[in-house]
């Protein structure tokens, strides 16, 4: 099994993206770096720079947004 096949297994067994990347960890030679990234892509199909450009790129800039709204009060 590989190990994405393993961080998709292990997500559908109930496991998180923290639990996800030790046991890649544990499992495989592999970073820390490439386990997160193979975790975000076992649970969210999406790597982890995917993820991070869909997701948490346009919440910080909306925070942004707000904060500097919040400012000019």
């Amino acid at each position: 099994m590989s190990p994405l096949e393993t961080a998709q297994q292990a997500h559908a067994q109930g496991l998180g993206v923290i639990e996800i990347i030790r046991l890649l960890r544990s499992l495989f030679d592999l970073s820390l770096i490439e386990a997160k990234d193979l975790a975000h892509q076992g649970v969210y199909s999406l790597t982890l720079n995917d993820y991070q450009e869909h997701y948490l790129v346009p919440m910080l800039l909306e925070a942004l947004k707000e904060d500097d709204a919040w400012e000019e009060d």
